[in-house]
């Protein structure tokens, strides 16, 4: 046969693909009758890229080698043992009469890549100073900071080669199969150089661990809630509307067709969002305990916590603004701001005065007189207050205070009492 090839097919010699070819077809008969080495690709930091397929393979390795000798790389698929073949052949520099280079019997080898791994197998037969260009050629394809090589035997290669396709197979309890030789091979922490692979899991997995959280970061959460929030529960509405307006980055310019109706908002972004649950204020408390708030917190959310407004405005200052729904004479009363103080009535006694002060401004933005609600507060439980509402139409709302909290005396004063005119103090103190 090979007689017939040169003498008859190819009396001018083979071409380099076939000659390729031929030592391929070679090779992959005799495994086991070669001398292999395992080589495994090492990144000190960050990740490697495993997901290059032959052909980025092949040009890395040709565009490296070539600039440095003259060589020729042939690459080849084995679908069968699910690995990409590569052939290199290197030339000497030395020439003949013809001018053309001398190819040396000594200047071959084959690299076998286990795809989506960082292992390969190389069987050389070029000269050691070849070495060191095929090491850096590896090393830039994958980008790596160093190459792991280590000889193994040929009777050994087709367990290695089960070995690295199914490392990664059963995540973690894959080190046990790793084991099974060792004298403890239950422990799968034994002759780990370094620790556990974050990739070893799914994300899914990850998702579901249990995380610890850092105690100070805890620490943080519960006195950003009792700061904003207090540490009692807090009976609050069950919709919140907050539009919140920004500033865009200055290099952002909007397209030459949009229309912008004032140039002092043309870099602006308006965001609407809307609240909704049982508790509104509730749920936010439960978010920052989450995390879902970071810390520092935002300072609108301390009105928030404090008022029962429907509707909240952020500005570029942070400043907050509760405005409620036009009631039926189309008239608008926004909270400017909520002031609460907490000053002992007598010391001698076992009840306290709460003073709220509520400043309320129309749509012109004309301060209305300051109203004051008085409520006493019993030290006794058995004890009752009742608070009388005293509307500007006659209505009248007659409330338990004993069993109010502030935060629902606002809630319901805001509510039913828009046209408040005067609150009298009925008590039995």
């Amino acid at each position: 046969m090979l007689k017939r090839i040169t003498e008859v097919d190819w009396n001018e010699g083979l071409y380099a693909i076939q000659v390729a070819q031929l030592e391929m077809q070679s090779v992959t008969s005799k495994l086991t009758e070669r001398k292999w080495k395992i080589i495994e690709i090492v990144k000190n930091s960050g990740q490697l890229d495993l997901t290059l397929d032959i052909k980025t393979l092949q040009q890395h390795f040709d565009s490296f080698l070539s600039s440095l000798q003259d060589c020729y790389v042939y690459a080849y698929n084995n679908k069968e043992m699910d690995t990409y073949w590569f052939y290199l052949k290197f030339y000497t520099d030395s020439h003949i009469g013809s001018g053309e280079p001398m190819r040396s019997k000594r200047q071959s080898g084959f690299l076998v890549y286990y795809p989506e791994t960082a292992y390969l197998l190389v069987h050389s037969s070029w000269a050691k100073d070849m070495h060191a260009y095929v090491s850096e050629a590896i090393l830039n394809a994958f980008s790596a900071d160093k190459l792991v090589i280590q000889r193994v035997a040929a009777a050994h290669i087709q367990d290695l080669t089960k070995q690295i396709m199914n490392k990664r197979s059963l995540g973690v309890f894959s080190q046990l199969r790793n084991n099974q030789t060792d004298a403890n091979p239950l422990d799968i922490r034994q002759k780990r150089p370094k620790g556990f692979e974050d990739t070893y899991v799914s994300p899914g997995e990850k998702r579901r661990r249990i995380v610890p959280v850092d105690i100070e970061e805890m620490k943080a959460r519960y006195e950003a809630i009792n700061n904003y929030f207090g540490p009692d529960e807090i009976i609050s509405y069950r919709s919140l509307d907050i539009e919140a307006s920004t500033m865009l980055d200055d290099n952002f310019e909007l397209a030459e067709d949009m229309e912008v109706d004032d140039e002092n908002e043309e870099n602006n972004v308006q965001i609407d969002m809307n609240l909704k649950g049982t508790n509104v204020v509730e749920g936010l408390r439960q978010m920052v305990l989450a995390g879902t708030i970071q810390s520092p917190l935002p300072p609108w959310l301390e009105n928030v916590a404090a008022s029962v407004a429907s509707k909240i405005y952020i500005n570029k200052d942070g400043v907050s603004k509760e405005e409620y729904e036009e009631d039926s004479d189309n008239e608008k009363y926004t909270i400017e701001k909520i002031k609460v103080a907490l000053a002992p009535f007598n010391t001698a006694s076992k009840s306290s005065r709460l003073f709220l002060n509520h400043i309320t401004t129309d749509a012109s933005r004309k301060i209305n007189p300051t109203i004051k609600i008085a409520t006493d507060v019993l030290t006794d439980p058995t004890a009752s207050s009742r608070i009388n509402v005293v509307y500007r139409d006659g209505q009248k709302l007659s409330l338990e205070a004993d069993k109010l909290k502030i935060n629902n005396l606002i809630q319901v004063v805001n509510k039913h009492a828009k046209k408040l005119e005067e609150v009298e103090q009925a008590s039995n103190w």
